[in-house]
């Protein structure tokens, strides 16, 4: 089964492209908000997940491919975890929530 990964890196630079584009473009504003900048996420998402699911395809005939795609999701979900901590730590809503469940 051929498949053409030469399609794919088009379509995946027809989504990158412009989202990249606006990220360099939102950096030079003086005043940024993250709520401008949360449309982007899922979109890198797709492109992560495509990325990842390559990996995993390549890792059927290479083990190295597989520990990669392996690592890369296991340091996603540990820095996922780390920033829900840092996050629960930092909301003034948690001190309160937390000093009810007590």
């Amino acid at each position: 089964c051929y498949y053409d990964y030469k399609e794919d890196k088009k379509i995946i630079a027809t989504i990158l492209v412009p989202i990249l584009s606006f990220l360099l473009l939102y950096s030079i504003l003086p005043h940024k908000e993250l709520r401008f900048i949360f449309y982007v996420f899922p979109i890198f998402n797709v492109v992560s997940a495509y990325g990842l699911a390559k990996l995993f395809r390549k890792g059927v005939k290479n083990r190295l491919f597989l520990v990669m795609g392996s690592l890369i999701l296991i340091l996603s979900v540990a820095a996922s975890c780390f920033f829900l901590y840092v996050s629960s730590l930092n909301h003034p809503g948690g001190v309160g929530l937390h000093y009810i469940h007590e």
